[in-house]
């Protein structure tokens, strides 16, 4: 089924040309036509098909699919341009692939929503453009579930917030996995505040399991300390190998994992995330870096349990932790059987505890006293030897 076939000729004119005729009402007539079928194959038309400040509800049945070979073009203002999927129960697996959608002029603050997917599950969603909206992209659960769903997003845009994570009414976002794609605002960016990607936070229902691969996390939003790369809220949602860069402030660029994260994780040191981009104030949570890694786990106080286990089935005097000095010699070790080792050629080395040494390297001999006088000599050494090694304070 065509969304041409709804259209006046005047309509399929004005979008093969490009102008802006709204076209909503036949974009409304095809969908009700789709809905009415058993797993319908809906095509948007080549061309730009404007549907000026009006929501366009794409309520399908189970098992859709939509191909958009032309881009849609909006001047929704406080409310959603086009929504996939519908309020009363969840749509499973639906196809949409080739999303396009624009707004004629960027709208920083009004409330405009590029597209909601909205209570979708099993879903595969390929959105090649989304820009100029308040929210580009939002996937939200409302009084239903948003759930395990593929999403391949590509150029998201100068939308206020790009994409956002979101549930309501006991609704769930969960298990949903959001793959590569480019998230940015122009240099030209008004001075509203922005965000990449946001999960929020619903206490109710907890955001859990959402995980992203490779996003481009790639700014250019000014004035300095505007832009937030990502707000990570609920429970064990990931990063995969983000690339991290705005050139203008690449210091001040966070991802932000709120008070109300836990068992979050940023895995992979991508390009230019450096420990200072990480704003950890949650529970549990780990992430790579490329100038260190943190991992927490909520581990209990048990001998079967660790943080981190490491075992050579090979040896037990295999080294089960290496360190290395700067020029890569080894410095160090704890091999499995338990025995550890600090050694250097050239730095005298020591163990401390609080910052004062109570081991250092081993003392000269002191030799046995042969009587009173050479007893107090030697004491005196040994108490030298003890001070020296850490043993007592000096």
């Amino acid at each position: 089924m065509r969304a041409f076939d709804f259209y006046t000729d005047a309509q399929r004119a004005a979008c093969l040309a490009g102008t802006d005729t709204d076209v909503s009402s036949a974009l409304t007539a095809a969908i009700a036509a789709a809905r009415s079928r058993v797993a319908p194959h809906l095509v948007i038309d080549a061309g730009r098909h404007f549907i000026g400040n009006t929501t366009i509800t794409m309520d399908l049945p189970d098992n859709s699919t939509v191909d958009f070979v032309g881009s849609i073009y909006s001047a929704a203002s406080a409310k959603d341009a086009l929504v996939i999927g519908k309020a009363s129960d969840i749509t499973r697996c639906l196809t949409i692939s080739g999303l396009k959608i624009h707004r004629t002029l960027n709208d920083p603050t009004s409330g405009s929503v590029g597209v909601r997917l909205l209570n979708l599950v099993f879903a595969r969603v390929h959105i090649p453009r989304c820009v100029a909206f308040t929210s580009g992209i939002i996937m939200e659960g409302n009084a239903h579930g948003c759930a395990y769903n593929t999403i391949f997003p590509g150029f998201v845009h100068d939308n206020t917030t790009n994409l956002r994570l979101t549930a309501s009414a006991l609704g769930y976002c969960n298990e949903n996995t959001i793959i590569a794609g480019s998230f940015n605002h122009s240099g030209g960016w008004p001075g509203t505040s922005s965000t990449n990607i946001l999960i929020d936070h619903y206490a109710a229902s907890p955001l859990s399991n959402n995980v992203f691969f490779h996003p481009s996390l790639e700014d250019n939003a000014d004035p300095a300390g505007s832009v937030v790369a990502a707000v990570i809220n609920g429970e064990n949602n990931a990063l995969f190998m983000p690339r991290l860069e705005n050139s203008a402030v690449q210091a001040t660029y966070l991802i932000k994992l709120t008070a109300n994260s836990l068992g979050c994780q940023l895995i992979g040191d991508g390009f230019g995330v450096q420990r200072g981009n990480i704003d950890d104030l949650g529970s549990g949570n780990s992430y790579d870096t490329r100038d260190g890694r943190r991992l927490a786990r909520s581990t209990p106080a048990a001998s079967n349990r660790s943080v981190l286990s490491l075992q050579s089935t090979n040896s037990n005097t295999a080294r089960a932790l290496q360190i290395l000095d700067t020029a890569g010699a080894e410095s160090g070790y704890i091999d499995c059987s338990g025995d550890a080792a600090l050694h250097t050629a050239t730095v005298s080395v020591s163990y401390k505890v609080g910052g004062t040494k109570v081991l250092g390297a081993q003392g000269a001999a002191v030799a046995d006293a042969t009587d009173a006088a050479s007893a107090i000599t030697q004491l005196n050494a040994l108490l030298a030897r003890a001070r020296a090694h850490g043993w007592i304070a000096t």
